[in-house]
């Protein structure tokens, strides 16, 4: 069942990588060095060039200058597949899987191409699964159908595609992010077992405390160079440390003394008795919350419900239940009725949902503009150039949207989403894949908008990407109904 890696490395490095995109340097002369049996962390804020040297040590890009060594040898990787075969594999944060395969058909895909007696490979595949399933205490079905799947079960998919190849360094992009405290304890522990055996991790993220307490060594890249290396040999690194090196300037706390909306409270949005009938994911029973106008709601559920996809109006299952939006049942409950009674949407999705990378930066910024905003901003040009300038993101409206890291696009849907001046705004794990600065910036932005009188719904399922300000939380984590 293994396959093996054309030659074992014992060192991968960058070389003076320098990569640059249409008017900025993505990465400005970068030299780094990764060596097996450690974790290596990656770290900086927004737009530091994280996952652009993960795209080059991975063959995903090639750089604009400099090299990608191996063993002391300069290699040029044409493809992750290239990569692959050196022994160098990818998790991505969000993995591209088929969507209408199973578990293990999407781990049979993006294993081998020797495909000679499918059957009996089928069995070998499943059998593997469970035993990595056993090995990072996890449980997946291998004919669960990707459709029906989490997002920790995504990863996992994704993981485990890339262990088979046995590789000897693996690159983690926020591998935590989407996980609860729980999965993430049980995630580490595993991993630093597989360290142990040898493995080399290089572990792009944006939890600081994680890299202190669990990687031995720390770069942190700022605006595209190498900022700092930081030695922890002794697991004991100061995170206030690590933040002086990732930004230029003090880091920005939330504000937990932000005054709340003032108004008279009145009920802007309602689910009541939801019922879900769903064979495969976990069913909602007798599921009911409200958010009213002027106030920061936070909705806290595990990751196993289909609860985003309802709220969203993008569920596709049977459901029961009412809707209400200022206490008139919407129906059919779906996003273009959302949208037409002034719904923002922001989804946890955002590669697929929320943007696409086919589209310009001046694409994804304009869907709204000819029917909300034309005769304030004759052009579109100016109209997507005013958000990008809002939100300070240094990059031109005619890039593609490819070229943003994860948190510049959260940042341009944001702005977005905020300038079509809804009057609810629903919220999917908002702050995931932020930085601490622009978190705070967000919630601090989320808190002037709820006072301005909006109806901000947060949906979190207990990850990084919880906010700590809200003004009535559910907590349905184990549906019990609290408040």
């Amino acid at each position: 069942m293994k396959e093996s890696i054309e030659k074992p490395c014992t060192s991968l490095q960058l070389n003076g990588v320098t990569l640059n995109f249409a008017h900025k340097k993505a990465l400005d002369n970068v030299s780094v060095s990764f060596v097996p049996g450690k974790i290596h962390a990656l770290l900086g804020e927004n737009g530091a060039g994280k996952s652009c040297l993960a795209d080059i040590l991975c063959g995903f890009r090639r750089p604009s200058s400099g090299t990608v060594v191996l063993d002391g040898k300069p290699v040029f990787f044409t493809s992750p597949a290239a990569a692959l075969k050196s022994g160098v594999a990818v998790v991505r944060q969000h993995p591209v899987l088929l969507e209408k395969g199973r578990v293990w058909e999407n781990v049979f895909l993006g294993y081998s191409e020797k495909r000679k007696r499918f059957f009996a490979f089928k069995q070998t595949v499943k059998a593997k699964l469970d035993s990595l399933c056993r090995e990072w205490n996890v449980s997946l079905d291998p004919d669960l159908a990707i459709e029906d799947t989490t997002d920790a079960e995504r990863f996992y998919i994704a993981l485990f595609t890339a262990l088979l190849h046995n590789p000897v360094f693996l690159l983690l992009d926020e591998p935590s992010a989407l996980l609860n405290e729980e999965e993430r304890c049980n995630f580490l522990v595993c991993l630093k077992r597989k360290v142990a055996e040898g493995l080399g991790i290089v572990y792009i993220t944006h939890n600081v405390k994680e890299a202190a307490e669990f990687c031995n060594s720390v770069y942190v890249l700022r605006k595209g160079q190498l900022a700092a290396v930081l030695e922890n040999s002794d697991f004991q690194l100061d995170e206030k440390v690590i933040l002086e090196k990732m930004f230029d300037k003090p880091v920005r706390e939330t504000d937990p003394s932000l005054e709340s909306y003032s108004g008279t409270e009145q009920t802007a949005f309602e689910v009541s008795n939801l019922y879900t009938f769903s064979k495969k994911a976990k069913n909602l029973e007798n599921f009911s919350f409200s958010a009213c106008y002027g106030r920061i709601t936070l909705v806290k559920i595990n990751s196993r419900y289909a609860l985003e996809d309802i709220l969203t109006g993008m569920y596709n299952g049977k459901v029961k239940g009412s809707f209400y939006i200022n206490g008139n049942e919407v129906f059919p409950y779906n996003t273009k009725n959302l949208r037409n009674l002034g719904v923002g949407i922001v989804s946890s999705k955002k590669y697929i949902r929320s943007s696409s990378p086919a589209l310009t930066v001046k694409e994804l910024m304009i869907p709204y503009f000819v029917k909300k905003y034309d005769t304030k901003f004759r052009e579109a040009d100016a109209f997507a150039q005013n958000l990008v300038d809002s939100e300070d993101i240094d990059i031109s409206i005619e890039e593609p949207v490819s070229d943003l890291s994860g948190g510049m696009l959260q940042r341009l849907i944001f702005g977005r989403e905020f300038s079509c001046r809804p009057k609810i705004l629903i919220l999917c794990e908002p702050l995931y894949g932020f930085d601490k600065n622009v978190c705070a910036i967000v919630e601090y932005n989320l808190r002037l908008l709820a006072d301005s009188g909006v109806a901000v719904i947060i949906l979190s399922t207990d990850s990084e990407s919880c906010p700590e300000t809200y003004d009535k939380v559910y907590d349905f984590l184990t549906l019990d109904g609290k408040k």
